[in-house]
């Protein structure tokens, strides 16, 4: 199997510069206790995945989405439940990033930010706010 090349996308409400570099980290305050301590850096195909691997880890502060600079090459991720879902991927070299937009919460179904991700009784929940984020995407705001 040939590993693809592609953009991938990282959300934070850190205040970042335009550019950044992102090391992999063994640990974070957005993981399960029952993730692997792997270092890497936990990306997704698409903002939506993003947004829903953080779900309640997120708040109602300003949230930042980065795009990978250039097309890299993920690995694929283990043990982590969600990640049908989610369509996270790991990165698990450093990796440079650029500022792509902002995600106009206001637009967002409140309840979103308190799906308890990780948590195998919130995949069908997890599923209906794809479907939700998916239909319409005014809810971001590309720079």
């Amino acid at each position: 199997m040939v590993a693809t090349r592609q953009y991938y996308y990282h959300i934070t409400q850190k205040n970042w510069p335009y550019k950044k570099k992102l090391k992999p980290k063994s640990y974070g305050s957005n993981r399960s206790d029952e993730e692997p301590d792997d270092r890497r850096i936990c990306v997704s195909s698409t903002i939506e995945g993003c947004l829903l691997a953080l779900g309640s880890c997120l708040d109602w502060r300003a949230t930042f989405i980065y795009r990978t600079s250039s097309k890299v090459v993920a690995k694929k991720p283990y043990n982590v439940e969600d990640a049908k879902i989610t369509g996270e991927m790991w990165l698990v070299r450093p990796s440079s990033f650029e500022l792509y937009g902002e995600i106009n919460l206001e637009n967002l179904p409140e309840s979103l930010l308190n799906t308890n991700v990780g948590d195998k009784d919130a995949f069908d929940q997890q599923r209906y706010f794809k479907r939700i984020l998916l239909k319409n995407k005014n809810w971001i705001i590309k720079f």
